[in-house]
């Protein structure tokens, strides 16, 4: 009897110790988030194209800003010396494979002048490959110059 009351207790002890193994195991502290894998400032080139023009405007050299935030969304601020200043704010990222995915939309100040500047209405979809650890940009402009498309892919990853 004796000998049933000990293997009982060893078999209940390893039971709770195998509980409390399976609880803390799993720390969530441990999970990186998306927001933190896409985080940094991306340099790349920029192909503007609009209903007006046949021909593509490029840059090379423009930056993409992205941060995290707490709650596990990101910022994104992209400058252009001509097309201005593009601020999005705590867009949720998706994951599909080895890509990431987040959009949002803003307002844009765009003119010929300084006197001329006007706020427009853009979207912004960003891609993150995982892989090669590049980000496209795609802003849509749609009330200037008939559609205004900026186009924003980030150089290799070094």
């Amino acid at each position: 009897m004796k000998t049933n009351i000990i293997d009982n207790t060893i078999l209940f002890s390893a039971a709770l110790l195998l509980t409390a193994l399976l609880f803390t195991s799993c720390n969530k502290s441990q999970v990186i988030s998306p927001a933190k894998n896409i985080a940094g400032e991306y340099s790349g080139n920029t192909i503007v194209s609009f209903k007006y023009s046949t021909t593509p405007y490029s840059y090379t050299d423009d930056k993409l800003l992205i941060t995290d935030n707490a709650d596990g969304t990101v910022n994104a601020d992209f400058t252009n010396s001509i097309w201005g200043q593009f601020s999005v704010k705590e867009m949720e990222v998706k994951s599909d494979g080895d890509k990431y995915f987040f959009d949002g939309s803003g307002q844009v100040s765009m003119g010929m002048s300084e006197e001329s500047k006007k706020s427009y209405d853009f979207t912004l979809n960003c891609t993150y490959d995982r892989v090669a650890k590049k980000v496209s940009a795609e802003f849509n402009i749609p009330v200037v110059m008939g559609g205004v498309s900026i186009s924003f892919t980030s150089n290799a990853a070094q």
